[in-house]
């Protein structure tokens, strides 16, 4: 029986599954995204008895001591099961961002089609510096950079669409093009632009070191745009005792599809 032919006849519900072939593995994966709704032991057998045979940590959010916390709970519930499951560490990558909104704003602010909005940047800890419905600070102080008059701004996956009116070197006026409701820490995309990002932050380096440390399996770049990113990660894996750990790119901007 060839591999292909064993693939095929494979059943989730069958309780060898996790057993490799004998003529190779399982390679089709099933990717379960934990967070606070699922982080049970209940639950985490109910995954893997259904099929979940990756476990995926979202780095956008939570701390290192709650995603170790994720991680010992897997395992002991792998123990229990005796079932194998991988771990894949989903990093932030180079987002822009936005900071955090005045506290009186109970984290999130209407926004009026046509009303004037600022995007701040150039501070050494945008975190810090809380916005309101007349603008918020953002993490790239580069962000006027990449922008010229009449760009599109998108924010919240696109949910919020402004267009670039003024730009100066710590500040973006904007125009607000349809009402929404912003929150704190929302992705900005620039659709068109030329962004400049380093393929990994600071941030991105703490968060691989702790996946080293625990062992994860796979890690799932955010934002890769051409080899060298890929590259990048691959070297500081390898530096830090990570080289068997498997890079998934993910590529979210049309110029990252050219390279391929």
């Amino acid at each position: 029986m060839t591999t292909i032919e064993n693939n095929v006849r494979l059943s989730f519900r069958n309780p060898n599954i996790y057993v490799p072939p004998r003529r190779g593995i399982v390679r089709t994966k099933i990717v379960c995204t934990i967070g606070p709704a699922t982080r049970s032991k209940e639950v985490l057998t109910a995954l893997l008895r259904s099929g979940m045979n990756v476990m995926r940590l979202n780095f956008s959010h939570g701390t290192h001591e709650y995603h170790a916390g994720t991680i010992a709970l897997l395992r002991e519930v792998l123990a229990e099961t005796k079932r194998t499951c991988a771990i894949m560490l989903d990093t932030r990558g180079p987002e822009i961002r936005t900071a955090l909104l005045e506290e009186q704003c109970g984290g999130e602010v209407l926004l009026q089609a046509g009303q004037e909005f600022m995007l701040y940047g150039g501070l050494t800890e945008p975190e810090r510096q809380r916005g309101n419905a007349k603008g918020v600070y953002q993490n790239c102080p580069d962000l006027s950079a990449f922008l010229k008059p009449g760009a599109p701004v998108l924010i919240d996956d696109g949910l919020i669409a402004m267009v670039a009116e003024e730009i100066e070197a710590d500040r973006v006026r904007c125009r607000v093009m349809n009402d929404g409701v912003l929150g704190e820490r929302k992705g900005i995309n620039l659709p068109g632009a030329t962004v400049n990002l380093p393929a990994m932050t600071e941030s991105d380096q703490r968060d691989l070191l702790f996946g080293i440390a625990q062992g994860v399996d796979f890690v799932a770049a955010s934002f890769i745009r051409k080899r060298a990113d890929v590259e990048q990660i691959r070297a500081f894996l390898r530096e830090h005792g990570g080289a068997s750990i498997q890079i998934i790119s993910k590529i979210r901007k049309p110029g990252g599809f050219g390279k391929l």
